[in-house]
């Protein structure tokens, strides 16, 4: 009779999930964290394999962004979120590994300037121009201009003429 002797299979592996994928159970063994484990299985002979695993995690990624924007630009949409006022909210996004990227924006507005201007003109200067607006007689024009922040600027101007005094010698 001959006696044979099959080896003890040695293997090793490798394996990389998202971290929100924990735990992991991998032959019967949990894995609760990234790390390596070691499993003894029958091989397909039934002898005895010896299987090493090394567990690798992604981490979630998690940022923070800003923007600012005009007020009239509400409601404002970023990654399928509304925004109706100036805030902060959160999303869960799957990066480019594929596991989760956790992204906070906080929205600013700029509010839109509202200024009231008057003037008071000699009635021989009309029409008086102011903004692109032709004043032919003294009273009230309203127009929206961009601010210096790129934002609507709403002015009013209040155009009040002085009469031609006329005088007479006797």
């Amino acid at each position: 009779m001959t006696l044979t002797t099959l080896s003890t299979l040695t293997t090793f592996d490798t394996l990389t999930l998202c971290a929100s994928q924990l735990p992991h159970t991998w032959n019967g063994v949990e894995f609760t964290q990234a790390g390596t484990q070691t499993v003894t299985l029958p091989s397909a002979a039934g002898c005895d394999s010896v299987v090493t695993m090394t567990l690798t995690t992604l981490s979630t990624l998690t940022t923070f962004d800003t923007l600012t924007i005009c007020a009239s630009e509400l409601p404002y949409t970023w990654n399928g979120i509304q925004f109706t006022e100036a805030g902060t909210q959160t999303v869960t996004l799957p990066s480019a590994a594929g596991c989760d990227s956790v992204v906070t924006m906080t929205l600013t507005t700029l509010s839109t300037l509202t200024t009231f201007d008057t003037l008071t003109i000699c009635a021989s200067e009309l029409p008086y121009t102011w903004n692109g607006i032709q004043f032919t007689e003294a009273g009230t024009q309203t127009v929206t201009l961009p601010s210096t922040a790129g934002c609507d600027s709403v002015v009013t101007m209040t155009l009040t003429t002085l009469s031609t005094l006329t005088t007479f010698d006797t």
